[in-house]
């Protein structure tokens, strides 16, 4: 059994846990079985054993004297996709893009307009 997380809202205290039966050593998934997520509040019983208390990280599971808590594993590798499964389409990198610079061109000499002509002597 694996804890995948907890929701714990007011009084509303939920625990998405998965059979770790359905994942081989490694993290393959068994071709087969169901790997999907369930939800068990507090109080309910998954194969004998009763979900005793739920917090942020923990959840503990009673049955009799036996106490088993399971803790949430952020580090934890698991491959979810079947065994079948295609394998992710290749992504091509982006294609570079050359900076844009000014160019230095030369430059022409100012021509005469009025404005210079209204500013020269007349002879």
């Amino acid at each position: 059994m694996v804890l995948l997380g907890t929701a714990i809202i007011g009084t509303n205290q939920v625990a998405i846990l998965q059979d770790g039966g359905g994942v081989q050593p490694g993290g393959r998934a068994v071709p087969g079985q169901s790997i999907a997520p369930m939800r068990l509040r507090r109080g309910e019983m998954f194969e004998g054993f009763t979900l005793s208390e739920i917090a942020d990280k923990r959840v503990v599971f009673t049955r009799g004297p036996s106490r088993v808590e399971l803790v949430l594993d952020y580090f934890r590798n698991v491959d979810v996709r079947p065994a079948s499964a295609t394998p992710p389409p290749q992504v091509r990198p982006p294609t570079p893009v050359a900076p844009r610079v000014v160019p230095n061109l030369p430059r022409r000499q100012r021509l005469p307009g009025k404005a210079d002509a209204e500013s020269e002597p007349r002879p």
